[in-house]
């Protein structure tokens, strides 16, 4: 990744939490949103790497804390397939849902693997389809901008409980 990605990424990152900063910090008694949410997710990831690409099946947790009915705080702990360099990425998130089941999503995390663990940048979107109060589907497609210059996409379903 060259700089001038590396510096918008970084960038976009620094202008949400700056705007997280400045919101509401609690939900008013009359919203009915959720104050945390946790899904399981499954997919598909692309490793765009110097020497090849690589392909494997992925599977994930998140937690998020809905601070706001704009806002949300939490991680995901991500697992890929054996097969490829990858093998655990561990990532702080900070989400915005400006409208309906609509999420953007973003923050730093580590990409553990065999050789050496390095830093990382997630940038993602999802759209949750709520199923009744507690339950809801989302397709999530995401790319994490690995600190060495690697990519790796990802789509994926997560099946999400809020409580």
């Amino acid at each position: 990744m060259n700089s001038f990605t590396n510096t918008r990424c970084i960038g976009l990152s620094a202008a949400l939490l700056m705007l997280a900063a400045f919101a509401p910090a609690s939900v008013s008694a009359g919203e009915k949103i959720p104050h945390s949410h946790i899904a399981v997710s499954a997919g598909w990831a692309l490793e765009r790497k110097k020497e090849k690409d690589e392909e494997a099946f992925t599977l994930g947790i998140d937690y998020e804390y809905r601070a706001t009915e704009l806002w949300g705080f939490g991680g995901t702990a991500e697992w890929l397939g054996d097969d490829v360099v990858r093998n655990f990425t561990v990532v702080g998130l900070v989400s915005l849902h400006p409208a309906g089941g609509l999420r953007v999503f973003t923050g730093p995390g580590i990409e553990f693997t065999d050789k050496k663990d390095k830093a990382m940048l997630r940038l993602g979107v999802g759209y949750e389809f709520h199923l009744n109060e507690r339950w809801s589907l989302a397709p999530e497609f995401f790319g994490d901008f690995i600190e060495n210059g690697e990519r790796t996409y990802v789509g994926a379903i997560a099946l999400g409980y809020s409580f």
